[in-house]
């Protein structure tokens, strides 16, 4: 019998989420455990023979990454870092009091602050308990503006449906 263990997120302060999710790659990685692993998938014979898929575990946050998508371990590591990113924004909820919302009104998905500013959208959600029209107003947007910003990342899109979902509140419709 396995057990599972919870990593209680409210021991974490924002400052500390926001400083990992800020931090440069090299950072990031000094601070986190590398493991190199063999994973099925494609890449044909070359991903049965080399350790390419790379789990990256940050123990400060209890938060680990995986990354088996390309054949070579040098892209999966990039891919399991950008994985472990998104993961602290969207697992750590912070105390949103004292805190500016972000200086990067609307950022690509490319940007290196979007893990920051996803994190610190989705602690306001938390605080609003996921309503749109109360979230869209501190954060300085409408809420038909703040649901385009939502449905052009599928994941945070589902991320604040899944929310709303558990809380018995209506879906978010598509814009």
């Amino acid at each position: 019998m396995s057990s599972v263990n919870i990593y209680d997120s409210s021991s974490v302060k924002a400052g500390e989420r926001d400083k990992w999710l800020q931090m440069s790659d090299e950072e990031l990685i000094a601070q986190s455990s590398f493991e190199a692993q063999k994973r099925g998938g494609k890449g044909g014979q070359k991903v049965n023979k080399t350790s390419s898929a790379v789990r990256l575990f940050h123990p400060p946050s209890h938060i680990s990454a995986i990354a088996s998508e390309s054949r070579y371990q040098t892209e999966n590591r990039a891919i399991a870092l950008r994985k472990l990113r998104r993961k602290i924004a969207f697992d750590i909820r912070c105390d949103t009091a004292g805190l500016n919302f972000c200086s990067v009104e609307k950022p690509s998905l490319k940007n290196p602050l979007y893990p920051l500013w996803t994190a610190r959208l989705l602690d306001i959600f938390a605080k609003k308990s996921y309503s749109l029209r109360e979230t869209a107003e501190s954060a300085g947007f409408s809420p038909s503006r703040m649901v385009k910003i939502l449905f052009r990342d599928v994941q945070l899109w589902s991320k604040v449906n899944g929310e709303r979902e558990i809380r018995q509140m209506l879906p978010l419709r598509k814009p």
